[in-house]
């Protein structure tokens, strides 16, 4: 290779060296670009590497601050325990309370080292306890002591919580011991359970004071009931019993809203007849809306069982409350009660009762205060309603103490509908119940003039397995039931007496049923009798053609006693008076005191069969007299039976006096059928004489001469228990009671504002001319009450002056009557008078409620000149009162000389 060409390529390859070189340089230039972005980074980043840790730092110092200020000023105990149990760390206040001004005199101490020497060895030992606990569960553990910090008297309490520390592995590492002091709200609680117990204590001595005159007044009135008074004494009556009654109920309310408020409700779990249940209920609502133009429908599954355990008394409570609240307000149109069962678990069924109404409704604004305390809804529209705001709000309250619910829907002037749904036990074997023996054969026919209780009968009638067919139609009625395809036939008022005959002039084996309104239950001659509303069991029951009362009576006294002895101790008179008259249907021998001292020294010296001893009296009260009693020798006095007697109803009650010695339990004021269990329980059976049976009485006769056109006597004998005395004076009665009443249905005008007291007093003779057997009388008396129901004035008017003159002429014919039946009975030996006088005062003397009884009915036949009428008026009142020792001193003061006629 030449020079020249050596040179060109020694540059060429300088060139390449340079532009090599070049390429280097740029690449260091990006290295070293890149590494002094790097140093720049790394001191950029330090310096907030610094200045994060410089906050971090400050931050954990202002937290450790803080957390150091919480320790110091919390009004809580605080402590930290490691994993061996030993002090970490603690509040302030921990040192205040044991005395120690530096936490280091215990840090790494152990727990019971540290506490032996300011606390009990009992909370140690509770303390330490829960400390372990929670540590070994990994939970928290929590407990509420009282704790006396340095022993020094001054305890206060504490709701300690342990909480474990635990670590990422979920390894306890410690534990946090948080002490908080609840010693203000301990005592908050205390003062609230001591006001809570006053308020239990004032409302039960107030209705214990209560209850003492309701007692008076309620049994004054049952034994006023029992007596043979005229139609308008007998509504007075009533009145004051239903009054009473109310007032009762009232007092039970309040009494129940205390018991729930303060938990003492005692809720029963017992075996009960649901059918006795639903009678007792329907009783009660039946006469409630008696007087308004309201239908009332009772719908019951007859698949239900018969027998079941659960708590009758307030589940009958609840279904009182919610129709009486129906009842309240519907004004017109219908309330029904309507009961199915749903099985539930085991052997449990799910009661479920609806009351529905056409009522006035409820407004959706009104809704969530519905069952608040002493709430009245709507209140300008409903002035006029009485009641305390209670029901609804107790009844609510017994639904969820009964493990049930109550729910509500209304629309606001159409009606409400409240739905119980409450969980019943059933017991094993039990029936249904209501069941028909051969339904098939039992075909039903049903007419009546209110399509409502038609359609409800038939419903029931279908369900029970019969079939039924309906007709509002009379003319159709008669025309079906001519076929003879029908086994019963069930009619209203309006139809029994021609549907009775048209059975018997066709020779039908059909059996006429009336389907019955209060007042209207003798209307009927030969076949049965349903009081409305009909429901499964009566109407099982008149199909099945089982006898059964169809009248609403109270419990009548099963057996007599005259060889029993009872002794009755209070210290309130009214009270001795009323048990005596309660007690008088059984014969016994009964003996009154009125304090226990008295009663120890009776109970020693007489073999009583039974003692009714009150429970609160003045000096020796009812528990120190039967502990008295109980620690004589004698063993008689061991076991003699003895009821307390109070006023005071709170729950547990018949627990407290059983508990305390007695052998049963009977609040005040009394009630018959309680009161009649008790004597069926407690009187002995060797000393019970069972009443003569029905099929053994004799047959009631009419009086021979005794005829008045439009009266049938025997009806009217019937109704007033067989005695023709009793009969007789019922008529006078009843002739004065139609005088005073003509005159105010005479004085009827026509105007609106009149109808509510006319229907009043036509439904007032409709029940008198039911009792006396006029029953055209009556028949004319409801059509006019049924036109005062609906504000029918051209019905009234059609109807009032024919029925006005026929009433005269009844009464005047009944006067006639009365006047020569007098004049036939009529006594004239003064001798006899004196025979069964003396034979009184024996009866008297005895205590033979018996024949005191046949005597005086006796003696009421004898006329008298007017001042030994009246005597023997005043013996009657005496006798009456149990007055026997005045009694007995009017007839020691006799005046035989005066002459009797």
């Amino acid at each position: 290779m030449s020079e020249p060409e050596n040179l060109e390529e020694n540059v060429r390859l300088l060139e390449e060296a340079n532009k090599q070189l070049q390429r280097e340089y740029r690449s260091l230039n990006r290295k070293y670009a890149a590494v002094q972005s790097i140093l720049d980074r790394s001191r950029l980043h330090g310096k907030v590497r610094d200045k994060l840790l410089s906050q971090i730092m400050a931050e954990k110092s202002k937290q450790e601050k803080f957390f150091s200020l919480l320790l110091q000023h919390s009004q809580n105990i605080i402590i930290f325990i490691d994993q061996n149990l030993r002090f970490v760390y603690c509040s302030d206040r921990f040192l205040n309370h044991l005395g120690i001004s530096n936490f280091g005199m215990i840090v790494d101490r152990e727990f019971v080292d540290v506490f032996q020497h300011y606390v009990d060895q009992p909370t140690i030992e509770e303390l330490l306890c829960v400390l372990q606990l929670a540590i070994a569960n990994k939970r928290v553990e929590s407990v509420n002591r009282k704790i006396d910090f340095c022993m020094n008297g001054n305890p206060s309490h504490y709701r300690i919580q342990v909480s474990p520390m635990l670590n990422a592995e979920q390894v306890p590492e410690g534990a946090l011991i948080f002490f908080h002091d609840i010693t203000d709200l301990q005592l908050a609680k205390n003062q609230a359970e001591e006001a809570n117990r006053a308020k239990s204590t004032f409302v039960a001595r107030i209705t214990h004071e209560i209850r003492t005159p309701m007692n008076a007044i309620i049994g004054m009135s049952e034994l006023a009931l029992r007596e043979n008074l005229d139609p308008t004494a007998m509504e007075y009556v009533q009145n004051i019993r239903a009054a009473g009654s109310n007032l009762l109920s009232i007092i039970n309310d309040v009494l129940d809203l205390s018991q729930i408020e303060s938990g003492t409700l005692h809720i029963s779990n017992a075996d009960y007849s649901f059918s006795s249940l639903l009678n007792n209920v329907i009783n009660i609502i039946r006469m409630r809306v008696f007087e308004k133009p309201v239908v009332f429908l009772v719908d019951v599954s007859p698949d239900i069982p018969s027998h079941m355990r659960g708590d009758e008394l307030h589940l009958r409570q609840i279904m009182s409350n919610l129709l009486s609240n129906a009842a309240k307000y519907t004004h017109e149109g219908f309330i029904q009660l309507a009961v199915t069962g749903e099985p539930a678990e085991g052997r449990s069924i799910l009661l479920r009762i609806e009351i529905s109404d056409s009522g006035i409704g409820i407004r959706k604004n009104d809704m969530d205060n519905l069952f608040g305390n002493f709430v009245r809804l709507d209140t300008e529209r409903n002035k006029g309603i009485e009641g305390t705001g209670l029901g609804l709000a107790i009844t609510r309250k017994l639904c969820l103490t009964m493990n049930g619910t109550l729910t509500v829907s209304s629309v606001y002037g159409k009606g409400s509908v409240f739905t119980v749904a409450i969980p019943q036990t059933v017991l094993d074997n039990t029936e249904k119940l209501a069941v028909v023996r051969d339904p098939v054969g039992k075909r039903t026919l049903v007419c009546d003039r209110r399509p409502l209780y038609a359609d409800s009968v038939v419903k029931t009638l279908k369900s029970l397995g019969v079939q039924a067919d309906s007709t509002p139609c009379p003319a159709a009625f008669f025309k079906m039931l001519a076929g003879g395809e029908y086994r019963f036939a069930f009619v209203d008022s309006s139809l029994i007496r021609e549907t009775e005959t048209r059975i018997g002039s066709l020779g039908l084996e059909t059996t006429a049923v009336l389907l019955a309104d209060a007042g209207e239950l003798s209307l009927s001659r030969y076949g049965g009798v349903i009081m409305m509303p009909a429901y499964a069991v009566p109407i099982a029951n008149i199909l099945n053609f089982e006898k059964i009362s169809v009248r609403a009576r109270e419990p009548v006294v099963r057996f007599r006693a005259p060889e029993a002895r009872v002794l009755i101790v209070d210290d309130i008179m009214t009270n001795l008076k009323v048990m005596e008259g309660l007690l008088a249907p059984y014969g016994m021998r009964l003996d009154l005191c009125d304090n226990g001292n008295d009663a120890i020294a009776r109970i020693c010296s007489n073999p009583y069969d039974l003692v009714l001893l009150d429970h609160m009296m003045p000096g020796m009260d009812g528990m120190e007299t039967l502990k008295a009693i109980r620690a004589f020798p004698e063993p008689r006095l061991k076991t003699l039976p003895v009821i307390a007697l109070t006023a005071n109803a709170l729950a547990g009650m018949r627990e407290f006096f059983l508990e305390n010695g007695f052998d049963d339990y009977l609040s005040k004021p009394v009630e018959i059928i309680k009161l009649n269990q008790m004597m069926n329980k407690w009187i002995p059976s060797g000393k019970r004489i069972e009443p003569v049976s029905e099929e053994q009485m004799p047959v009631v006769s009419a009086m021979p001469g005794f005829a008045v056109a439009g009266l049938d006597a025997q009806a009217g004998i019937a109704e007033t228990g067989g005695s023709k005395k009793r009969y007789l004076d019922l008529l006078r009665a009843y002739c004065r009671d139609v005088d005073g009443r003509l005159d105010v249905l005479r004085a009827f005008s026509g105007q609106m504002e009149e109808v509510p007291a006319f229907t009043m007093q036509t439904h007032a003779l409709k029940s008198a001319s039911i009792s006396i057997g006029a029953k055209e009388a009556a028949r004319l008396a409801a059509c006019l009450e049924e036109a005062g129901k609906r504000g029918d004035i051209a019905a009234i008017r059609e109807g009032l002056e024919h029925f006005c003159a026929d009433l005269t002429l009844l009464v005047e014919n009944i006067r006639a009557a009365l006047c020569d039946a007098s004049a036939s009975s009529a006594e004239p030996a003064t001798a006899f008078v004196q025979s069964m006088l003396a034979e009184l005062r024996t009866a008297m003397e005895r205590r033979d409620i018996d024949a005191i009884d046949r005597l005086i009915d006796s003696m009421s036949g004898l006329i008298l000149e007017k001042p030994l009428q009246e005597r023997m008026a005043k013996i009657s009142e005496l006798i009456l009162l149990s007055e026997f020792e005045k009694a007995i001193k009017l007839i020691d003061e006799w005046p035989i000389a005066q002459p009797i006629l």
